[in-house]
């Protein structure tokens, strides 16, 4: 029998009543128990580690009855290059260790593993709980013979079995939302940073009650969180490529913890109790919108149009659109540089002819454009990729292969590491000519940046160890950061999608793609926690000249973004001219509470009572939805930048409605198309 080992003494049954805050460990004969009165972990410890059950102080028990004893995996590779698998089901288990500190309680679970030399390794798995926290702490190192190395690890990989009415959410652009008993064999990617996992968490939670599971990394190293969902239960793991800086002679401890929590209050609540304020703490969270040298046009320009073709006719129509609109309507414009799209990158310049009437003529009218390059691409077919740096800058594999892309194009393109000093010359003089006396927009908008996947880079002549780690979002923080000083007063950059840690390298972010399925519903788990540091800008990429573009809009709204009307030849087709009224009448509200969106907070999301009905709406949520739905009436709660709150209410519907709300005494009615905005005691919040 290999040996427990612990400060406590074994017994045969262990009878423990705890102490109101106190932290205990108590044990069975083949159980161990962390509890410190807000949530219990449950464990098997005796020949064999198995992970048995997450409880919280109300009761809900997160059960584990699948791969209880799979917590870890690692790939671990010697000096012949051959890796060898080591998880916890296949190592030799060889006990708990209690560890107290301060307010803190610990278990250091171990195991040994044999590798092929002869020698052995061990695993040193930590999971800790605080005085007056649901949340619990996992944290994982191992030791080996030196020329070993970990260049793959999955930690940690919990297993819950499904209950009724429980649904899981994503980091995707805004936040998406799953029925999770409505899928039985699928696997969810998030590879963090990026459009379809902008922050480093995972939901699941039915009713009040939620399963956090998160990463309070303030470095953003590069992660792919997984979500595993079977018939019987879901397994949520993180994958981790590490950087070969974290091997240390014989050692590897993985530099953040992941905080796994319950909360009984709702997933809004677990989102804004533990991930908000660790954002504050970061880079890109520390400040607020109103801390920024935001340019005042940009602030006020409460609707983005989209221009796509340089020439009269494109040029007529942003003259009527800001005759429309108003002039505090902004263009985000493509295709104006002289090659095909997706092709030729970086050499985007000179611009098509008569770009520059454009631009001379929006601007004189007082508005402002900003137009389209990739920040991530280098085509491999350009004379500048080939002997200007292109192929030394690339981001090499683990069989030191350049990692290429294609899209629609058929263009070859290279995906540029961006500790290459090549490429932060390129964007530099790039955005430095655009926006300055070559193009003279008003700023410079990226592709890519903030939408696609870090990668991890193993070519050992870049300035950053190989693989993974955080130099990915670190080297963009440098490039950005020189950017930002050839800007001209009052340009902006701007950026596709709101990968979190990004934030403070960009001025506006645009909400552009779709998350995995066609079956999810938008949630605001974004705007939750960063509504009042991003500036963001509009709601999925396609339109429909149908309801759908009136749900997006509204949701853009009342989620604090930016609306974005599509492009300029759209929201002028005849089919269109009741959903670009509607879209008029949402800039004009939207103008009159810059208090709200500007600086302030949504707190969440909330549907009226009453006569809302669930009108059916095609091409949503996702362009490919037959089945999609919305209320006639939506809601949101937001707190002001100068304190007070408010609900604000959006009647997407042709038809008005009679809603309710429940702290109001009597229902509202609410006209066709119309925005509402009533001022709420801080006293009534709990009642919505």
């Amino acid at each position: 029998m290999r040996e427990l080992l612990s400060i406590l003494p074994l017994l045969l049954v262990f009878v423990y009543a705890p102490v109101e805050g106190s932290i205990n460990i108590p044990q069975e004969e083949d159980r161990v128990f962390l509890n410190n009165g807000e949530v219990v972990l449950e464990f098997e410890s005796k020949d064999t580690f198995r992970l048995l059950g997450l409880s919280g102080s109300k009761g809900k028990t997160w059960a584990v009855k699948r791969q209880q004893d799979l917590v870890w995996q690692i790939f671990i590779v010697g000096q012949n290059g051959q890796p060898v698998m080591v998880n916890s089901q296949n190592a030799t288990y060889t006990g708990a260790e209690s560890v107290e500190q301060k307010d803190k309680k610990s278990f250091v679970f171990s195991w040994l593993y044999s590798l092929p030399d002869g020698t052995s390794g061990k695993i040193f798995m930590t999971v800790s709980v605080s005085k007056g926290s649901s949340l619990s702490n996992w944290d994982i190192r191992s030791e080996f013979p030196q020329g070993w190395t970990v260049n793959n690890l999955t930690f940690p990989i919990i297993t819950l079995e499904k209950s009724a009415n429980q649904k899981m959410i994503m980091p995707a652009n805004w936040g998406a939302e799953y029925d999770i008993n409505a899928i039985t064999n699928d696997r969810f990617l998030g590879r963090y940073p990026s459009s379809r996992h902008t922050m480093q968490l995972m939901l699941l939670h039915d009713d009040r009650h939620t399963f956090y599971f998160a990463t309070h990394d303030p470095k953003a190293n590069l992660k792919e969180f997984s979500a595993r969902i079977t018939a019987k239960d879901v397994e949520f793991s993180k994958n981790i490529v590490p950087s070969e800086a974290w091997n240390d002679q014989g050692k590897f401890s993985l530099p953040w913890s992941t905080a796994i929590g319950l909360s009984d209050k709702g997933w809004e609540d677990a989102v804004t109790k533990w991930y908000r304020p660790f954002t504050f703490e970061t880079e890109w969270g520390k400040r607020k919108i109103t801390e920024k040298k935001h340019p005042e046009w940009l602030l006020n320009s409460d609707l983005w149009l989209v221009g796509g073709h340089v020439n009269d006719q494109e040029l007529a129509r942003a003259h009527k659109a800001l005759d429309y609109f108003g002039v505090q309507t902004a263009f985000h414009w493509y295709y104006w540089h002289n090659s095909p799209f997706d092709t030729k990158y970086p050499e985007y310049l000179p611009a098509k002819e008569g770009f520059d009437r454009i631009v001379r003529e929006i601007q004189e009218k007082g508005s402002h454009i900003v137009p389209y390059v990739n920040g991530r691409l280098w085509d491999v077919d350009t004379e500048s990729y080939q002997h200007q740096g292109g192929k030394e800058a690339t981001v090499l594999k683990k069989d030191l292969s350049p990692f290429t892309e294609m899209y629609a194009s058929g263009a070859t393109n290279a995906v540029i590491c961006p500790s290459s000093p090549v490429w932060k010359k390129v964007l530099v003089d790039l955005t430095d000519k655009i926006q300055g006396d070559v193009v003279s927009t008003d700023g410079v908008y990226y592709d890519q940046v903030a939408s696609a996947r870090g990668l991890p880079c193993f070519d050992p002549s870049h300035d950053h160890p190989p693989g993974g780690g955080s130099f990915w979002v670190d080297a963009y923080r440098d490039i950005f950061g020189e950017v930002r000083t050839s800007l001209k007063p009052n340009s902006i950059i701007s950026v596709e999608q709101n990968a979190e840690p990004y934030l403070d390298m960009f001025d506006l972010f645009l909400m552009v793609n779709y998350p995995q399925r066609t079956d999810f519903r938008p949630v605001p788990l974004f705007p939750i926690v960063y509504s009042d540091r991003a500036l963001l800008y509009g709601f999925y990429i396609y339109n429909h000249q149908n309801l759908s573009y009136r749900v997006k809009n509204a949701l853009t709204l009342l989620w604090g973004a930016q609306l974005n009307g599509g492009r300029i030849e759209f929201v002028q087709y005849s089919a269109m001219k009741g959903h670009v009224a509607f879209l008029k009448d949402l800039v004009s509200f939207r103008k009159e509470n810059h208090d709200l969106f500007i600086g302030g907070r949504l707190m969440k999301e909330i549907t009226p009572g009453g006569n809302n009905p669930v009108l059916t709406v095609p091409n949503w949520p996702a362009r490919a939805s037959v089945d999609g739905t919305s209320p006639a009436v939506r809601g949101a709660v937001w707190q002001s930048r100068t304190g007070r709150y408010a609900v604000v209410l959006v009647n997407v519907d042709e038809q008005a409605h009679e809603i309710s709300l429940p702290h109001l005494g009597q229902p509202i009615k609410i006209q066709a198309g119309a925005c509402l905005r009533i001022d709420v005691d801080q006293s009534k919040l709990n009642s919505l």
